[in-house]
């Protein structure tokens, strides 16, 4: 089976500006609140820092009913401390309405940690987005990172150890289209992603290039007060990945029927079944142009030579409910994904999801995310093997008066992905942290204008 995919993008006049690498959901508008989560969660000094950049919902521009507001900012400075050392930490993030997706909508954080040996002197990570939505459907999204440290989640990493990462992505696609209802409809929608990954362990380096593609044929979303219904027809996927400076690495391909997802208010959910295969190649380049001009050019192929061909079923299902105070999820699911060092494995996950406000003003929020992984890896040119991971984080999100805030966030367990205490002997797997973070928060929100 040999798949290429190719993409050559041109990003004109002003429009040249470059998420960290993953390409789990597609069709706009973005998915509604309780959806998926994201194959990886955040490492602790990045987690207390996105708890405090969240913004509100914005009002679509063209939408005269409703309250919300046409742009939003926050930032925030937090101090620091646990098992990673102490440090200062801060952020901003804005966002401007737009048409069913903000129009313009970036972040920015980092951390500076002081005496530490098991983190980077600096970690930080900067985030942009630019949507446009006119009929033709254009979102194009970034991200920079450095001296992060994988999660406690992560399955794509070797070592407990900093690394940096950058990732482009460009989605296009007709629609939506309206009819005049809450009904709304695209068709030929697909995503490009490229990223690079370099992480260094005392004197080896480690680097590796992911290239991922989504196509959806049809989509549809009914939207109203209350509820939000998310259906895609006919979606393919395509990830692939290779370390080193070879071409070799992992491809899978899958292909779902249907992929849906439904927001009522108290509940949520969603799912995707269907089939992936592993084997093959694949390939993409990228240009970008300013005023006529290349600026920037690129062309990968990962061929997965030496690593098994075969088909399975593959899918995942989430469900999630709120109730009062409580707020709860889960997820299972059962895929082929390519291994941080250009392997293949396939892997059944739980996740669980639990938030609880406490007080008598529900501002106190106490949150737990455990997990659990059976994973079957191929080594290329070698035989196959099987690691079971789990795992949790537990975080605290306490306000106080003055616009400050008590935050903390603690992560323990076993993964053969992240050597979860910095070592990098094969059977020091179990570990963990704990970071705890005093910090002021200020927002803005302009009002809502009609159109």
């Amino acid at each position: 089976m040999r798949t290429t995919l190719a993409c050559r993008v041109f990003l004109l006049a002003a429009i040249a500006a470059p998420d960290l690498a993953r390409a789990d959901e597609l069709p706009p508008p973005p998915a509604p609140q309780g959806a998926a989560p994201p194959k990886t969660g955040l490492p602790p000094e990045l987690a207390l820092g996105a708890s405090q950049l969240v913004l509100p919902d914005l009002q679509d521009i063209i939408d005269d009913g409703g309250d919300r507001p046409d742009a939003a900012a926050v930032a925030y400075g937090q101090l620091v401390a646990g098992t990673t050392g102490v440090g200062l930490g801060g952020g901003a993030a804005a966002a401007v309405a737009g048409v069913s997706c903000d129009l313009l909508s970036g972040s920015v954080q980092g951390v500076l940690h002081a005496g530490s040996d098991d983190a980077a002197p600096v970690a930080g990570v900067a985030r942009y987005e630019l949507c446009l939505d006119a009929g033709i459907f254009l979102r194009i999204r970034g991200d920079r990172a450095a001296g992060l440290a994988p999660a406690i989640d992560a399955r794509r990493s070797l070592w407990r150890r900093p690394y940096a990462e950058q990732y482009q992505n460009i989605e296009m696609g007709l629609g939506p289209l309206w009819d005049h209802g809450p009904n709304r409809y695209s068709i030929f929608h697909m995503a490009f992603g490229h990223g690079k990954t370099e992480q260094i362990d005392r004197d080896v380096a480690r680097r590796t290039v992911a290239i991922d593609f989504d196509f959806v044929l049809v989509g549809y979303r009914h939207a109203r007060t209350g509820s939000d219904v998310q259906i895609d027809a006919l979606a393919i996927t395509n990830d692939a990945l290779k370390a080193g400076d070879s071409d070799l690495g992992a491809v899978t391909t899958g292909i779902y029927p249907v992929r849906a997802s439904i927001e009522t208010g108290a509940w949520f959910g969603g799912a995707h079944v269907g089939w992936q295969w592993a084997g093959g190649q694949a390939t993409q380049t990228g240009t970008t142009q300013v005023d006529g001009e290349t600026t920037s050019s690129y062309s990968e192929t990962v061929d997965s030579s030496g690593l098994p061909a075969f088909g399975t079923p593959a899918g995942a299902g989430w469900l999630g409910m709120r109730r009062g105070r409580v707020i709860a999820s889960t997820t299972v699911s059962h895929e082929l994904y390519p291994t941080f060092d250009g392997n293949l494995a396939l892997e059944s996950r739980a996740t669980g999801s639990l938030a609880v406000a406490l007080g008598v003003h529900r501002t106190t929020t106490v949150s737990l995310s455990p997990f659990l992984a059976r994973t079957q890896t191929w080594v290329r040119d070698a035989g196959d093997g099987f690691d079971t991971s789990a795992g949790a984080t537990l975080q605290l999100d306490h306000p106080l008066p003055h616009s400050l805030s008590l935050d903390a966030v603690a992560e323990a367990g076993s993964s053969p992905y992240a050597r979860l205490d910095g070592s990098r002997a094969p059977n020091d797997a179990l570990g963990g942290q704990v970071m705890v973070a005093l910090g002021a928060k200020h927002g803005l929100a302009e009002p809502h204008h009609k159109f």
